[in-house]
């Protein structure tokens, strides 16, 4: 269903040229309902998920959206990956129970399903039972074959996080250092032509509301 939307919107926003996805967004509502700029879909959308989610774990993030559907497709590629020790693991199914998005990990060696958000909760640990038997890892797992545990990388989930917080700080401070982060002329541009303040001018703004604010088409 998740990517079904995805197509929907891509297709939709690629042909009209349109973020239609701002007007059915749950989250900008969530946050933003006090602001004009919140459509009415949205706020029943929001209203839906938040009275599903009494009785379904994650109703938007398993069914509805749209950027989990596009994250979840790197699941299939990702170099860091849950892996299940085939060789001592106690089929408890605790990481089954444990999982937000209802994956069945007991039965898979490695976790690539499309929902997986990497959250740790079935992990050695945290729920897991046994040590190094499900972990966030690049590498392999042993097998019922291959009893001995093969390891290139078992990662902690302190230690991704704190790589997390590196790549997307580094990554600001690095284009701040190269002069690339900021649009300085555009704001300037859109300021000074209209009298607005940069502010008003968003990533969902159209061609023609900035025609209506007296912005030139040319």
């Amino acid at each position: 269903m998740r990517i079904f939307v995805l197509v929907v919107v891509v297709y939709i926003t690629a042909k009209a040229g349109y973020l239609i996805f701002s007007s059915i967004d749950p989250y900008y509502a969530l946050f933003n309902f006090w602001s004009e700029d919140v459509r009415l879909p949205s706020l029943i959308i929001l209203g839906v998920i938040l009275v599903s989610s009494l009785f379904v774990s994650r109703p938007w993030c398993r069914y509805l959206c749209p950027y989990g559907a596009l994250l979840g497709f790197f699941n299939k590629i990702r170099i860091f990956k849950i892996s299940r020790n085939l060789s001592t693991c106690i089929h408890c199914r605790k990481c089954d129970k444990v999982c937000p998005v209802r994956i069945k990990i007991s039965d898979k060696k490695n976790v690539t399903n499309l929902q997986c958000i990497t959250c740790f909760e079935c992990t050695s640990e945290m729920y897991c039972p046994v040590e190094h038997t499900v972990n966030l890892q690049a590498g392999s797992n042993g097998s019922y074959k291959e009893p001995k545990v093969a390891y290139l990388m078992k990662i902690k989930r302190s230690v991704m996080a704190i790589l997390l917080i590196v790549i997307i700080f580094g990554g600001i401070a690095l284009t701040m250092a190269m002069d690339i982060w900021s649009t300085k002329n555009d704001r300037n541009y859109f300021q000074d032509s209209t009298g607005q303040s940069e502010g008003y001018i968003k990533g969902s703004t159209t061609l023609q509301q900035l025609l209506n604010i007296g912005i030139t088409e040319e």
